[in-house]
């Protein structure tokens, strides 16, 4: 019986993270947001989450991102993509759009940091007068992330 009463109350949950209607459990809190740490501190960001900017450096092609949360509150981060760094040491860094300004801190490898942000990127929507070019920029960070190679347009 209980089994059942949280399969019928799941699709409640993921209703209510993607009409933003704030929660009012626990519970569907921690369903709703992710929490990243910072140079500074830490930000937590709620669902829905929508990809405000994109760009691309004429370094070898850095992506930068700024990810805007269901409370207007903006993450940048960036893949460095820069043309005299060794593919195995390319990295993801949050708290800029490129790794070169300032608070950019590294985000390593298989941690539970690069997890949060490839759920949020994932899911977040692009709303933009070029979508398809921010999805591919999109798209080209989440391939770099889970290990795969992938050309940077289609």
């Amino acid at each position: 019986m209980e089994k059942k009463l949280l399969y019928l109350m799941l699709p409640a949950l993921m209703l209510i993270c993607s009409l933003q209607v704030p929660a009012t459990a626990a519970s569907t809190a921690a369903v709703c947001s992710e929490t990243i740490p910072l140079a500074e501190g830490e930000v937590t960001l709620t669902a829905p989450y929508e990809i405000e900017e994109t760009l691309m450096y004429k370094d070898g092609g850095t992506i930068g991102v700024v990810i805007k949360d269901a409370n207007g509150i903006l993450l940048p981060l960036c893949y460095d993509q820069r043309i005299k760094m060794p593919e195995a040491e390319r990295s993801l860094y949050v708290g800029a759009t490129h790794p070169s300004n300032q608070p950019a801190s590294r985000v390593e490898r298989g941690s539970a940091t690069e997890g949060t942000i490839l759920r949020i990127l994932s899911s977040a929507e692009i709303k933009s007068s070029s979508p398809r070019v921010r999805q591919d920029l999109v798209d080209t960070i989440l391939e770099k992330l889970k290990g795969g190679k992938k050309a940077l347009f289609r």
